[in-house]
């Protein structure tokens, strides 16, 4: 009564109030609008913020690969190529001259370690890993240079 008057009626014969649904439809369509309005600006919002915290991570790993610098060339690790894959995948990198030791090591996503690979080769080099010998599944590969981890990736095998 107090928000919608025109909406309530009061019938004295039996001392009861009733209520007028068409006058109430109108109101109710509207605050369905602003409703509406208000989702899809949070759903803008949330869209922004997913986009700029997916540039943030993708920042934030790039970054993570300048450890071993050789003049001002740092070390690098680059996204296993074909990925997903199936049969066998390349790893590119980039190794300084003044690196010593590097190892590539594969990891599955528990956390085990499955293989390691002694990377000789120095300036741009690659590894290849074969798919046959691992089970369908998503693997992390680290690149060591040193003892200091230049990157950590992703890589999917699929049978």
């Amino acid at each position: 009564m107090e928000v919608l008057p025109q909406a309530v009626w009061f019938e004295e014969k039996n001392g009861r109030y009733y209520m007028e649904y068409d006058a109430i439809i109108p109101v109710i369509v509207e605050a369905m609008k602003e409703q509406q309005n208000t989702i899809q600006v949070l759903q803008s919002t949330i869209g922004d913020l997913t986009a700029r915290i997916e540039k943030l991570e993708g920042t934030a790993s790039k970054e993570k690969s300048a450890t071993i610098i050789d003049g001002s060339i740092p070390a690098s690790l680059d996204q296993n190529i074909p990925n997903p894959f199936s049969a066998n995948t390349t790893i590119n990198m980039y190794l300084p001259e003044t690196v010593t030791k590097a190892v590539l090591y594969i990891y599955t996503m528990q956390g085990e370690q499955i293989q390691k690979l002694n990377i000789n080769e120095r300036g741009n080099t690659s590894a290849t890993i074969d798919g046959y010998s691992l089970k369908a599944g998503m693997y992390l590969y680290t690149l060591i240079a040193d003892g200091k981890e230049v990157d950590t990736k992703k890589m999917i095998l699929t049978k």
